[in-house]
């Protein structure tokens, strides 16, 4: 994470004194440090920003139904505001800008990266990890608590979960990023640019437009490239699809249950 992203954030954090996920008033945060907010019809975009030389103005689109979604646009425009001020006089955000968490040297990664340090403070979205195993149904509960996407709440859980995880972003067949905990046991994974692999479950949806409602089991030369992994390895691959930009999120994890097998003993 942007280390400038994540500090702006939590001096607004201190600010506004929040210390609860629902006492994140991002509207009014954004009129109190001086910019304008409005909502509208917008196509091409779900939030824009515009610099004057003294004011700014905010609008996100008010076609945006998901109120995660809104939430962490109108959050992602902020970040612009308190980061990149001095840099451009206009930002225009669309769903792909908000999947941007790992492109190096990005403004929008960096105002990514401010939005879910700021709707997700790190000491409160730790307190409410449970100590149980992973599901992806984990992630989904604290994205409902702190009413923010999929991804930010998963790229959030890959940094401070308490259990390892990898996250790969695809579209079109293609890999864009991935985001691992520090201590998953993998280390070298698929890379950006490379095309899925023809076994795992997110292929599945650039084929069929489906995906299974449970996680499947994949073997590691699915997602990773470490020869040195045991034959009797297994993961856990379950996928949220993002139909609008033909893209997938893929939740990797060992299963404990299958890797104590051997391949032929089910």
């Amino acid at each position: 994470m942007s280390t400038n992203a994540r500090s702006a954030a939590i001096k607004l954090i201190s600010e506004y004194a929040i210390t609860l996920p629902d006492e994140i008033p991002i509207e009014d945060i954004i009129i109190g440090q001086g910019a304008f907010f409005e909502e509208k019809p917008m196509s091409g975009a779900d939030g824009r920003i515009i610099f004057s030389k003294k004011n700014a103005i905010i609008v996100i689109n008010s076609r945006i139904k998901d109120k995660n979604r809104r939430r962490f646009a109108i959050a992602h425009e902020l970040g612009h505001f308190e980061l990149h001020k001095n840099l451009e006089r206009f930002y225009a955000c669309d769903e792909k800008s908000f999947m941007d968490f790992h492109q190096k040297g990005s403004q929008e990664a960096e105002a990514n990266n401010f939005a879910a340090e700021l709707l997700m403070p790190t000491k409160i979205f730790q307190s409410l990890l449970k100590k149980e195993p992973f599901s992806i149904q984990s992630i989904i509960e604290l994205s409902c608590i702190f009413t923010t996407s999929i991804t930010s709440t998963a790229i959030k859980y890959t940094q401070y979960g308490n259990h390892p995880i990898a996250v790969f972003f695809s579209q079109n067949g293609i890999i864009k990023w991935c985001a691992k905990s520090n201590d998953f046991i993998c280390e070298y994974n698929r890379s950006k640019g490379e095309q899925l692999h023809n076994q795992s479950v997110a292929l599945e949806f650039c084929k069929t437009k489906r995906i299974p409602d449970k996680p499947q089991i994949v073997m590691p030369i699915v997602w990773f490239k470490d020869f040195n992994i045991s034959s009797t390895l297994y993961f856990w691959e379950q996928c949220v699809a993002i139909p609008s930009i033909n893209a997938v999120l893929s939740f990797v994890w060992v299963s404990e249950e299958f890797s104590k097998l051997k391949y032929n003993e089910f």
